[in-house]
């Protein structure tokens, strides 16, 4: 799970305790970048990648996003979300996975992407899976009222895992209000933040804001 570094294609990825890899990358449009997301999916064998800001759009094909192997799940912004162009959300996994969607995404307001997911495997806990994206104008509080909302509504039980990952645009390198918030909502929900280092680096700052 992480967001761009110093690297443009680093990553870092969690295998949860059935031994799935799962990575996110808040990837700032796809479609240009799409031959090296496969290169990374083919070299690293991740199992289930989550994409943020995708920027994809009706015009763009899902046969020009493909990897060979994956099943991939779209999520674009579209008009009728009133949220406008850029944002957006995909998920690839392998084909030989099987991933539900949880459609929830009509209780999401304009500055918050929401999906879910759940991975059931042979003799294990139901694995729930959110993707998060959350634009830096939004209001963390929206998000975290919507994900324990979510949580309610997608018939999560507390002897299930859940992995929840993405670009919420509130360092965690920085002590402040919003970080209190989050870390909250993690110790509530019997959470551990797993990215403990600077996921956005430049020559001026180093924050934690991809999960």
């Amino acid at each position: 799970m992480n967001g761009p570094t110093s690297d443009e294609y680093s990553y870092k990825s969690l295998k949860n305790l059935c031994g799935v890899s799962i990575a996110h990358y808040n990837v700032r449009s796809l479609l240009p970048k799409h031959d090296d997301i496969s290169t990374i999916m083919k070299e690293s064998d991740i199992d289930i990648l989550c994409l943020t800001e995708t920027h994809l759009h009706d015009g763009i094909l899902s046969e020009e996003i493909h990897i060979p192997n994956y099943a991939c799940h779209r999520f674009d912004r579209t008009a009728q979300s009133n949220r406008s162009k850029g944002g957006g959300i995909v998920v690839y996994h392998k084909s030989a996975r099987t991933l539900h969607h949880i459609n929830l995404n009509q209780h999401c307001p304009p500055n918050v992407e929401l999906v879910w997911f759940k991975m059931s495997l042979p003799r294990a806990h139901d694995t729930f899976i959110c993707c998060v994206y959350h634009t830096p104008t939004g209001n963390i509080d929206n998000v975290i009222n919507i994900v324990s909302q979510q949580l309610e509504d997608t018939g999560f039980c507390q002897r299930d895992d859940l992995i929840i990952l993405g670009d919420i645009n509130i360092d965690l390198m920085t002590e402040n209000a919003s970080k209190k918030k989050i870390t909250d909502f993690m110790r509530q929900n019997n959470l551990t933040q797993l990215i403990n280092s600077a996921t956005r680096v430049t020559t001026q700052s180093a924050t934690l804001i991809d999960h």
